[in-house]
């Protein structure tokens, strides 16, 4: 706003001392009018006529000048208060862009057209397992080793379940009166008794010849021979006093009383 004013009044006084300088040349050429010739006079009025022209057109180009940094100045302004171009020009260049662009058709693709495949799926037979043979024994304890009439083949699986309880004779003056379960005391007779440091009058078994096992109060299996299965209790085989085998086996177990009740399971392939 400032600039503009002093433009106006620097235009203001120019256009004043050219309308004062026109009238101080007007009135020398009426003073010496009647002095000069004519050919005089026609001379001083070009020059005069130029002077003025030259002064006009110096006026005008420097008005010229003034109006045209204005203009520059305030489209700056007004740029900078728009922090760029207006987004009206920018979305007509992108539309124009986007209008030049070619069309892309759409491009239909047949699918594939086949039968549908039957898959003949093939019915696996199943594997039946075989019922377990059950057998139901009574296992005394005054007798080393009951037979159970089961003949157990190689690779037969074998499940036993024992219960019951049983009673050790005078012999034993520690634990008199005193029974226990299939899976005996809870302490052993070290290497005297039947299955060497297994628990004292537990339920065991032996297949034909062979050693005895620990059976308790339940076991599963692999019968590793052919040949019968015995059932019995882990009582002494040897004498306490000397440690030698005793000939007569019923000398410990004659007295002892109660039994177990033992359920065989033969699996057989």
């Amino acid at each position: 706003m400032l600039k503009t004013g002093r433009l106006i009044v620097k235009t203001v006084g120019f256009l004043l001392l050219a309308t004062l300088l026109i009238a101080f040349y007007s009135g020398e050429d009426m003073v010496s009018a009647d002095s000069l010739t004519e050919s005089g006079k026609v001379d001083k009025k070009i020059d005069n006529g130029l002077n003025l022209a030259l002064e006009a057109i110096r006026i005008a180009g420097n008005h010229k000048e003034v109006k045209g940094k204005t203009t520059v100045s305030s489209i700056d302004n007004e740029i900078d208060q728009n922090e760029g171009f207006s987004e009206k020009n920018t979305d007509h260049d992108v539309e124009d862009k986007i209008a030049e662009r070619p069309k892309k058709t759409a491009e239909m693709h047949n699918p594939l057209i086949t039968e549908p495949i039957k898959i003949q799926k093939k019915h696996r037979e199943k594997i039946r397992t075989p019922a377990p043979i059950h057998y139901a024994v009574k296992i005394p304890a005054n007798k080393p080793w009951t037979k159970t009439n089961v003949y157990l083949k190689e690779n037969d699986i074998v499940k036993i379940h024992c219960k019951g309880k049983v009673m050790p004779g005078d012999f034993e003056y520690r634990y008199k009166n005193t029974s226990c379960l299939a899976d005996g005391y809870h302490f052993t007779r070290n290497n005297f008794t039947v299955l060497a440091n297994a628990r004292y009058m537990a339920a065991i078994g032996k297949i034909g010849n062979r050693d005895a096992f620990y059976i308790g109060s339940g076991r599963e299996l692999v019968s590793y021979v052919n040949g019968p299965l015995y059932l019995g209790i882990n009582d002494l085989n040897k004498s306490v006093y000397t440690g030698e085998p005793i000939k007569k086996r019923s000398v410990y177990w004659k007295d002892n009383t109660g039994y177990f009740e033992a359920d065989i399971y033969v699996y057989r392939k």
